[in-house]
């Protein structure tokens, strides 16, 4: 990290902790991908295939979650950064531009994303 300003440093450890969902300085590599790219960094998934990060199937097509993430962690995201809000606050937002969670509480994040930003008028 010698070549990493100080502030730099600052924003690796705060993308780190926020998949840090344990608490105890691990990462699960599944989520290096968004974490580098949370930090501009924008690797390529034949990259993330490179470096190990991304499983490939038989065929060498990389297999990518479609775009999901857990319902519990935007969830966390959007009580915990920016300005603070109460969970009573979020739930109606949440209701209204979420889709169900599958069985592993997993939610498609895309619909979500477009659902909050046709609400957003310049």
């Amino acid at each position: 990290m010698a070549d990493l300003s100080a502030r730099d440093v600052e924003k690796v450890k705060f993308a780190f902790s926020i998949y840090d969902f344990e608490g105890n300085d691990t990462m699960d590599a599944f989520y290096m991908g968004e974490c580098l790219r949370a930090l501009n960094l924008n690797p390529t998934l034949a990259v993330l295939e490179k470096v190990g990060i991304l499983a490939t199937s038989t065929s060498s097509s990389p297999l990518v979650s479609v775009r999901r993430m857990m319902y519990a962690e935007l969830e966390h995201i959007l009580i915990s950064l920016g300005e603070r809000l109460e969970k009573e606050e979020l739930l109606p937002v949440l209701t209204e531009c979420c889709p169900p969670e599958d069985d592993e509480g997993f939610i498609p994040y895309e619909p979500f994303v477009k659902k909050i930003c046709e609400g957003v008028k310049p």
